[in-house]
């Protein structure tokens, strides 16, 4: 009740749709643009921050750990923690298929973007280096790459392997739907 803005914002736009929630008392940047550094796991992204490959002005994208590609929606808070620990929360933008705890409210960090990166969702095309702007005002996130590029990257794009776990798990895998969708199971 004390907020003057939305603390919850959807975004949209060529990178998918993600959600972000903001702190009651808020001075983050409303524009965050800079090249992506891509990692396709929490502990690849933890391993690559302690090895010094995170830079300030990075959008880093935590991709394929959604619904499909975790399989189950993965928590990224460790993640976001770490960066900020290591004085790089407020330097760098965070973008992730992922899910985030909802103490996370430092720096811009987009979570549970869809359509997810595992299912071939803009985050899963996504390259280093990349140009990615998020704009809280205008509600945007967007993947600054010429089409014809995305369309090729598209056309090559090769859906992870499922975990090879069996039961339950590999029923999830091959029938959970999109988030947006309500992350329900289709019939096989």
């Amino acid at each position: 009740p004390f907020a003057s803005h939305p603390t919850i914002r959807v975004l949209r736009g060529s990178l998918g749709g993600g959600v972000i929630k903001l702190a009651v008392s808020d001075e983050r940047p409303r524009r965050f643009s800079g090249p992506a550094r891509v990692y396709d796991s929490r502990d690849s992204a933890l391993a690559g921050l302690r090895n010094g490959e995170i830079q300030p002005g990075e959008v880093v994208c935590l991709a394929g750990i959604g619904l499909r590609g975790g399989p189950g929606m993965g928590l990224t808070s460790a993640f976001i923690f770490a960066l900020d620990g290591a004085g790089l929360g407020g330097k760098c933008a965070v973008v992730t298929d992922g899910q985030m705890s909802g103490l996370v409210n430092k720096g811009i960090v987009v979570g549970e973007v869809s359509p997810e990166a595992a299912t071939g969702g803009p985050l899963g095309l996504v390259r280093d280096g990349d140009p990615i702007t998020i704009d809280l005002d205008r509600q945007t996130l967007d993947l600054d790459v010429d089409p014809a590029e995305l369309d090729r990257r598209r056309a090559a794009f090769t859906p992870p392997a499922p975990s090879g776990e069996g039961g339950w798990l590999a029923v999830y895998e091959r029938t959970v739907g999109d988030l947006p969708d309500g992350a329900t199971l289709a019939s096989d």
